[in-house]
């Protein structure tokens, strides 16, 4: 890297032409890691800083980036990065990219983001979840934050928290773990959901989503099946439970309990009266599913073969192509 070339753009960065200043800033982030010039990059905080106040977004927006490339010497831009994200006459975009240069910095950054999550501003909620994650196991004094945020009423906070306790590892799981307790039914299935993210056998997990499968608000049976889905072939025991509620009276929860069911496999001719109900679901895709399953039986499923047949005829091609195929197999 030609620290001359960035001595040069640190130079035009303080331009009072504006385009030469816009290039400069834009220059700068587009070198990407500056942290690679080791102490020296220290030179180009305060510019970058200073730049952070500049009346131009464009300037603005790139002053923040570049900073999140320098990596930890540029903490002495955490209190501005912080106000710019704060500031909710600043443009999104900007203030995006302040929360990218947060998470830029590193570990240092850790304490403001977890500040940030108890700001009442949504966005700058999500932005800072979010930013947490990609710094992963450096944020696991987060974990109990986030797992806080497991219960917001905003679904895509949740699901940012999700992903980023997944993200920081295998240091949230005994957190996550006592998170499955929680008095809070949110709490408890996206904890499960963010323990299978990390590891994908636990029967803990496992077992707080069989038992969600029966929880009186259909959101969160239909998550509970998301989630047993993701699991796969470790979910067996789930197998029942998931056969029972391909009735359920949310179209929703029958189309995710029978997509679990196909991830899971070796289901067993037990669960073969309820698929043979479930086929006559107004849904072609849980119709699909339905006569997979039954197909993956093979042998032991000649009971169905009624519902095998019909299914031959069924409005759907892709159910009548399934059905040549799974009658192929029960036949066999």
């Amino acid at each position: 890297m030609d620290e001359l070339h960035i001595a040069a753009l640190v130079r035009d960065l303080e331009s009072s032409d504006l385009e030469v200043c816009c290039l400069a800033a834009q220059g700068l982030r587009d070198l990407g890691l500056l942290k690679e010039l080791g102490p020296a990059a220290q030179s180009v905080v305060p510019p970058l800083i200073r730049a952070m106040a500049h009346p131009n977004e464009r300037v603005r927006y790139y002053a923040a980036s570049a900073l999140g490339g320098v990596g930890e010497a540029a903490k002495p831009a955490i209190p501005s990065l912080h106000a710019m994200l704060l500031n909710p006459h600043e443009n999104l975009d900007v203030r995006h990219m302040a929360a990218t240069g947060l998470r830029g910095i590193g570990s240092s950054s850790v304490p403001v983001l977890c500040q940030l999550l108890h700001e009442p501003d949504l966005f700058v909620r999500r932005e800072a979840a979010d930013a947490l994650g990609y710094l992963g196991s450096d944020a696991v004094s987060a974990v109990s934050e986030l797992i806080e945020l497991l219960q917001n009423v905003d679904s895509d906070l949740r699901s940012i928290s999700v992903e980023s306790l997944e993200n920081i590892g295998p240091s949230a799981i005994p957190a996550l773990e006592n998170a499955l307790e929680h008095n809070n039914s949110y709490t408890r299935i996206y904890a499960a959901e963010a323990l299978i993210g990390i590891t994908p056998i636990s029967q803990g997990a496992v077992m707080t989503a069989t038992e969600m499968l029966g929880h009186p608000i259909a959101f969160l049976r239909g998550r509970a099946a998301q989630v047993l889905r993701k699991v796969g072939p470790h979910a067996k025991s789930s197998v029942s439970v998931l056969s029972g509620i391909l009735s359920d009276e949310d179209s929703e929860v029958r189309y995710f309990a029978a997509e679990a069911l196909m991830a899971i496999g070796s289901v067993s001719k037990s669960e073969i009266p309820a698929l043979i109900k479930a086929y006559e679901n107004d849904d072609p895709d849980i119709r699909f599913f339905v006569i997979a399953i039954l197909g993956d039986i093979g042998p032991e499923a000649q009971t169905a073969l009624p519902t095998v047949k019909m299914a031959l005829r069924d409005t759907s091609e892709e159910v009548q192509k399934i059905a040549v195929l799974a009658l192929k197999k029960i036949q066999k």
